[in-house]
């Protein structure tokens, strides 16, 4: 059996499952919550038995941990506030910090492969990591642009510098990465009804745009065409060629960040510098081509079925 902890009209998702489907394997699409309710994990100790089973509850059937061939976690299955209006406000918080902390320590002992392993606490958008990760960008031959923060109280700008391609905001609230644009070099000022407070503000260097999709030891993507570039992943990118030693930066930061399914988008500089805009551990189908949403599930499929290498 796979398991994909998601939402099941997510169109990643759906896609997925079509295709591990068609191979023969059984697949269970579940979230969170479904998880604590519907479905979930439980062990229990057979007559004359030594040791305890493992098992995930798919419905009323017991599926032994061994028997799950593979997993994904997608941040849009993430465990959702028990939604029981009789519970105060601190049960609810109680419940959903206990079940958060089972549930990871469950997925981090599972036997089998874990793509996009979920992490205590969260992951930080990777240009707000510490100074240890920042040193790692500098290793793996990556920039980080200029950025500062604002809110609504402070409406400060990235200065506009000769050779800058433009200022890119986005909400620091928004998991998803969709509100996003970037800003013509002069303008400062933004639709709020769109992009909440508090933001972040990123002066976009002048050049190459790259959008990478990164499913195991592969890349799939390419340049992107200006006019299509909003600032967010939503690029459309069709596959392309780019510098083989870009490629394996690109993958060397994923290694260093657990991800084994993510997207980022890089900036080439005129002068061959490599500047890091931003990194997306949740991609999105609707981001990308058709030709490259056929590689990406073909790739992601050999991974859950354990046929592909890690990088």
């Amino acid at each position: 059996m796979i398991v994909l902890m998601a939402q099941t009209d997510d169109p990643l998702v759906q896609c997925l499952s079509h295709g591990l489907l068609q191979q023969g394997y059984a697949v269970c699409v579940c979230d969170w919550s479904q998880i604590m309710y519907d479905h979930g994990f439980s062990w229990w100790v057979p007559p004359q038995a030594e040791a305890c089973q493992s098992y995930f509850l798919n419905g009323t059937t017991a599926v032994p941990f061994s028997d799950i061939e593979g997993m994904m976690v997608f941040p849009s299955g993430s465990l959702a506030l028990p939604a029981a209006q009789e519970w105060q406000a601190a049960d609810r918080d109680y419940m959903y910090k206990e079940a958060s902390a089972a549930i990871l320590g469950i997925l981090h002992s599972l036997p089998c492969r874990v793509i996009n392993l979920p992490v205590a606490g969260g992951r930080q958008r990777l240009f707000f990591y510490s100074r240890r990760s920042r040193e790692f960008f500098k290793k793996c031959r990556l920039h980080l642009p200029l950025m500062t923060l604002a809110n609504s109280a402070q409406r400060e700008t990235v200065q506009s510098t000769e050779g800058q391609g433009g200022i890119r905001v986005g909400s620091l609230d928004d998991v998803q990465r969709e509100r996003l644009a970037v800003l013509e070099t002069e303008q400062d000022e933004w639709d709020e009804s769109t992009i909440p407070y508090p933001v972040f503000l990123q002066a976009v260097p002048a050049g190459e745009i790259y959008h990478f999709v990164l499913v195991g030891d592969s890349i799939l993507g390419g340049k992107v065409i200006h006019e299509n570039f909003n600032g967010s992943f939503n690029t459309k990118v069709e596959m392309s060629d780019c510098s083989p030693d870009l490629r394996q930066a690109c993958l060397d930061l994923s290694k260093f960040c657990g991800l084994i399914f993510s997207e980022c988008l890089i900036v080439e500089t005129p002068d061959g510098l490599w500047f890091c805009l931003d990194w997306n551990d949740s991609p999105k189908l609707s981001h990308w081509a058709p030709m490259v949403q056929r590689a990406v599930v073909s790739k992601l499929i050999d991974l859950l079925r354990g046929t592909s290498s890690l990088p």
